[in-house]
C-alpha cells in the first residue's frame, strides 16, 4: 500500500466530534496577501487544519497551459479545476478537517459553488475579505514576487481580475437597487468591498 493511500484509510472517521468543521475562504486580488494569511493559519493548528489552492491543481492538472504567463490557459482548464478544488474541500471537510481555500474569490458564481459545498458538509463558512487591499499595492507585491523568484502573476492579470470583480460588484449594486450597471458607473458610485 502506497504511504498516500495508506494515510487516507488512517483519515478519522467523522463522529460528532468533527461536528462544527469550518471552510474559510478568502477573497482579493493576487498578491493581495490570501496564501500568506492561509499558510499561518493552518500553521496554527497542522493537525486539524488544512489549505486547498487552485494554483497548485492547475500545475497538478495542466502544466502545458500555465507556461508562458498562461497563455494556453482556458475556461476548461478553469472549470477542471473548480471540480478538483470543491471535490478536495469537501472531502477534507469531511474527513474532520478545517479548510483554508485561498483563491481569489472575486466573482459570485464561485462564492455560490463554495456555499453549496459548506452547506452540503454542514461546514461553517467564512470569508477573509481581502478586497479592500489597494490595487497598486496588489500589483507591487507581485512584481516583488517575481523578482524573489517566485511566481509573478503579472499587472495586466491583476488589473484584468480587478476590473472582472468591480463589473460583478456594479451588478450586485444595480440589482440591489433596481438601476443600470451603466447608471451606476456614469454616476460614479464608489464601490465597496463586499460585507462593508
Amino acid at each position: 500500500m502506497s504511504r498516500h493511500a495508506a494515510a487516507l484509510t488512517a483519515l478519522p472517521e467523522l463522529t460528532e466530534d468533527h461536528m462544527g468543521r469550518r471552510l474559510v475562504i478568502t477573497r482579493g486580488l493576487p498578491a493581495a496577501g490570501k496564501t500568506t494569511r492561509a499558510l499561518k493559519w493552518v500553521a496554527e493548528h497542522p493537525e486539524g487544519r488544512a489549505r486547498v489552492g487552485s494554483d497548485q491543481i492547475a500545475e497538478m492538472l495542466h502544466p502545458h497551459a500555465m507556461l508562458n504567463n498562461g497563455a494556453a490557459y482556458s475556461l476548461l482548464y478553469a472549470e477542471r479545476e473548480q471540480l478538483a478544488v470543491n471535490t478536495l474541500i469537501e472531502t477534507l471537510l469531511n474527513s474532520g478537517l478545517d479548510v483554508v481555500c485561498d483563491d481569489p474569490f472575486l466573482l459570485p458564481h464561485y462564492l455560490d459553488e463554495i456555499r453549496v459545498v459548506a452547506d452540503r458538509c454542514e461546514a461553517e463558512l467564512e470569508i477573509w475579505d481581502m478586497t479592500d487591499v489597494p490595487l497598486d499595492v496588489c500589483i507591487e507585491r507581485d512584481r516583488q514576487r517575481g523578482r524573489d523568484g517566485g511566481h509573478s502573476v503579472g499587472e495586466e492579470a491583476i488589473r484584468a481580475q480587478y476590473r472582472q470583480f468591480c463589473d460583478a460588484q456594479l451588478l450586485v449594486v444595480d440589482s440591489t437597487v433596481g438601476r443600470r450597471a451603466e447608471n451606476v458607473r456614469e454616476q460614479g458610485a464608489k464601490v465597496l468591498p463586499a460585507g462593508s
